[in-house]
Parts: C-alpha cells; sequence; structure tokens
C-alpha cells in the first residue's frame, strides 16, 4: 500500500524572529495576519453616518466571510477579529471557534494542495431585525470556488445558513453570536482544542508516497529516489530576515529529510507537497504554517530555498553541502504510528490471504478500468480545446475586442487581449462547449462556442452585464 503523512513539528521553543509571537493569542488558533486594508475599508463604512444601520451590518458579515475566503486563496490566516465583539465571554468563544475552524480548513486544503484560486462570493440575505442597538440577520453562503489543483473545473462550495447576532459598539456592528447547522459545527464545538484536531489532519492526510515502506518494487524505487534528492538538498543554508541571519541545516536521518534550526533543540521532519516538485511544508505547535521551497541553478544544483512563514518570504543560499546533523539527536516521527502499523499488516496479509489478494487484484482492475475512462474522457475534451483554439473578434458596446484561446497542458486558456495574462477556462458541466472565464479580478464572463453546419468551431458568445456579444473565429491567413 502506498501512503504518506504530514506532521505536526513539536518543538519546545520558538525564537520571536523566526515565528512572530502574539501575545493575545495563548489560547486560539493558528497565527494570524492582521488584514489592514479589508478593516480600513470596514471602518470606513461602519464611521459613515450617512450609510444605514442593514447595510453596516451586511458589510461586517460579508467582510467576515470574504476573509475567509482570502485565507483559503492564501493559505494563511487572517485575523477578523476586529470584527467580533470581543468585550465579552460570549465573542471571545465565537471569536474563537471561527478562527478555529478556519485554521482546520486552511490545513486540510494545504496538505491536499488544493487551495482555492478563484471564488465568486454569492451571499444570499434573508431577515435584518434590527432593534436599537441589537441585530439578528439570517443568511446563507452559498457560493462557486476554484481549487489550484482542478482549475478547469467550478466546484459548489458554502459556509452555510447562518443566523448572526451583532451588537453596536462605538458606532461599530460587531458579531458575538454565530448559530450554524453546518456539520462542521457539530464536530467541532465551542471550546474545540484545535491545534491536536490540526495535527491528526495532518498526520492522516495521504498526500505523499511513504518511502520507509519496502514491500513494493515500486516504492523501494522512488524511496531511492527520494533520498537521492534529500542527499542533494543536505547542507546548510543562510536565510536574510531583516537585520538577521538564519542558518538551517538540512539532511537525512532514516530515511528522512530533517532541518535543524538553532532555535530548536530537536530534528524537524519535511513532508513533501503533493503536485509540486522540491516543496515541503511543516507546522508548529502554536498554529505557525511555513512552506519551504527549493531551487536549481542553471546547472541543475540545488543552492536555494525560499522559505514562507504567514505572509512573508525568506530565501536562503546555499553556503556548505554538509549536514553536521547530531545522529543522535531526537526527531518527531512524521506519521500516525498505529494507522502505519495498520498498513503494514494489510500488505502482510496480501501474502498469506488469497481470497484478499484476490478482493485487491480485483479492486485494482476496478481502478484501472475507472481511471482509462476518465483518460478517455480527458483526451475527447483536450480535442475540443483544439477545435476551440484560435482568435475570435467581438464587437462589444461600439468596441472591438480580440479574444484568443489555446491549449496549455490539458487546459483550456484563454487571454482577453493581448495585453492581458492567459488565464485557465472553467467547464460547465452540462456542456463542453461552455465556460466561465475569469480574465481578471472580480470579472466572471459566461463563454459559450458553437459548431457550424459543418460541424466546426467557428462562433464564441460572451455574456457580460447580462447581454450576449457574438464573435467570430479569425481566418489565421488574414490575422495581423
Amino acid at each position: 500500500m502506498i501512503a504518506s503523512f504530514f506532521i505536526c513539528l513539536l518543538v519546545s521553543s520558538l525564537h520571536q524572529y523566526v515565528f512572530p509571537s502574539e501575545a493575545n493569542q495563548k489560547n486560539l488558533a493558528g497565527q494570524a495576519v492582521f488584514p489592514a486594508k479589508a478593516h480600513r475599508e470596514w471602518l470606513e463604512v461602519q464611521k459613515n453616518p450617512d450609510i444605514d444601520p442593514a447595510s453596516k451590518v451586511k458589510c461586517t458579515i460579508d467582510t467576515f466571510l470574504i476573509l475567509k475566503y482570502e485565507s483559503l486563496r492564501e493559505g494563511t490566516l487572517f485575523d477578523f477579529g476586529f470584527l467580533f465583539n470581543l468585550s465579552d465571554e460570549p465573542g471571545e468563544h465565537e471569536y474563537a471557534n471561527e478562527r478555529g475552524l478556519l485554521f482546520l480548513r486552511i490545513v486540510g486544503y494545504r496538505a491536499l494542495g488544493s487551495l482555492i484560486e478563484h471564488y465568486d462570493y454569492r451571499p444570499r440575505y434573508g431577515d435584518i431585525n434590527i432593534r436599537g442597538k441589537q441585530a439578528e440577520v439570517s443568511m446563507h453562503s452559498s457560493d462557486q470556488i476554484v481549487h489550484s489543483d482542478t482549475p478547469d473545473r467550478l466546484n459548489n462550495f458554502g459556509w452555510g445558513a447562518y443566523t448572526i447576532s451583532l451588537k453596536e459598539i462605538n458606532s461599530n456592528w460587531l458579531i458575538y453570536h454565530l448559530d450554524c447547522a453546518d456539520e462542521t459545527y457539530i464536530k467541532h464545538p465551542r471550546g474545540t482544542d484545535f491545534l491536536p484536531e490540526a495535527t491528526s489532519i495532518l498526520e492522516n492526510n495521504l498526500t505523499h508516497e511513504e518511502f520507509t515502506i519496502t514491500h513494493s518494487e515500486v516504492l523501494q524505487k522512488q524511496k531511492k529516489q527520494a533520498l537521492a534528492l534529500y542527499a542533494e538538498i543536505s547542507g546548510k543554508y543562510v536565510f536574510e530576515m531583516d537585520e538577521n541571519k538564519i542558518a538551517v541545516v538540512f539532511g537525512v536521518m532514516n530515511a528522512k529529510l530533517v532541518a535543524k534550526f538553532d532555535e530548536y533543540v530537536v530534528g524537524v521532519q519535511l513532508i513533501p507537497l503533493r503536485r509540486r516538485d522540491l516543496a515541503f511544508s511543516a507546522i508548529t505547535p502554536t498554529g505557525v504554517i511555513y512552506d519551504l521551497q527549493f531551487f536549481m541553478d542553471s546547472l541543475g544544483n540545488l543552492t536555494k530555498c525560499q522559505m514562507k512563514i504567514l505572509d512573508e518570504q525568506h530565501t536562503g543560499a546555499k553556503t556548505d553541502d554538509s549536514s553536521e546533523l547530531d545522529p543522535s539527536m531526537a526527531i518527531f516521527p512524521g506519521y500516525n504510528k498505529d494507522l502505519y502499523a495498520e498498513m503494514e499488516a494489510e500488505v502482510r496479509r496480501m501474502d498469506t490471504d488469497p481470497d484478499y489478494k484476490k478482493f485487491i487484484e480485483e479492486r485494482k482492475e476496478r481502478l484501472q478500468a475507472s481511471l482509462a475512462a476518465q483518460r478517455k474522457e480527458a483526451e475527447k475534451r483536450v480535442r475540443i480545446y483544439h477545435e476551440i483554439s484560435g482568435e475570435y473578434r467581438f464587437e462589444m458596446n461600439g468596441k472591438l475586442v480580440s479574444i484568443s484561446f489555446h491549449v496549455q497542458d490539458r487546459f483550456l486558456v484563454g487571454r482577453y487581449d493581448k495585453s492581458a495574462k492567459g488565464v485557465i477556462l472553467q467547464i460547465i458541466e452540462e456542456n463542453p462547449l461552455e465556460f466561465e472565464f475569469r480574465p481578471y479580478d472580480n470579472v466572471v464572463y459566461s463563454l459559450r462556442f458553437e459548431r457550424s453546419k459543418e460541424g466546426n468551431i467557428k462562433k464564441c458568445f460572451i455574456k457580460t452585464d447580462s447581454q450576449w456579444f457574438e464573435g467570430e473565429k479569425v481566418d489565421k491567413l488574414s490575422q495581423g
């Protein structure tokens, strides 16, 4: 069986210039970044006497939910505490619970390599009852998101149906209570300790081949490849952080890639990230998540490492190829021991139980058949993308607009004009010729391609501001 596990870094002391401490976050999950722009814009609404109370209430709720989306897009916890009434215990508990739930989701999304690329925030407000300085709101957030690992797919998503209570304090409408029937709230009630929950997510996510399993020739080959890569990474790297320099030593211990920071008394195992070459991730007991991305130079040598901590990135250069790791140094085991033992027992069972081996082989055949069907469907879709490819010209509101499409990897990429960057289109499942197109931030167009009587794709229709515009594919010989 192939499996692997993310780890939680268990270290006893944190140095402030590596992981900034927040004295007011001792009982809160994760380290958070304060969103200054969102706070400023929210405050401008709250302090504006010309804006009605209902709009101010909605502004608080919208800012809260949008910051949750932004956290999932950046993979960084943005602190929405300024939207909660933290002057009394109920508001503190609600804030801590909402922050913890979001932290767990960030950890899970990062572990699977599926952070958000785009999101469409579409709140549906019901009753907004305001009585003096108290408000109660019924609303539902049912939106669509695009994950980074499936950039050509739209996924239905929502934070759920909320009943939110707010109080006006010093002209600011603040949240002090939330009710939601979503199962995540049932599973994680107020008062949940979210750090052990996050550790469990990392330990049990099957995100990369576990290179210590030796029952398969394939895994043995992967193990050798991984150890060769780890040996190339090994060495001393010096990071520039403000006015300080930090040395981190990477090396191989017990077939694992281990980092040794001067601040820690133990070694830290790094876990490979899915779908990203030379990328690793880790999490500290206080909830700081950081990424490590290694880079090769033009000669193919691993010479640099980029470390991301919260919203800051620091680059380190390799200064020494020797690892200098103490072989007696303690290392946190980067997997769930009990689950790992169960997997080893299952592998051994295949050698002694013929019925079980037959069951596994039949399941493998079904999986192979399913993957073959998926590949066939993907090949058909890519053929359609090649038919679509080309430049289309539209007359939109008296202006001539050129939109070009081409195939990149297995995706259909659109470019709104020659100055815009190419972006991947999202498929509308019901029709292989319909897509959503996001050429700019907060801009979503509907696209529909049409075949001619001869079966060729020569027309494209684009919908903007509830109006459809027709475009014609330009003949390549006449393109200038």
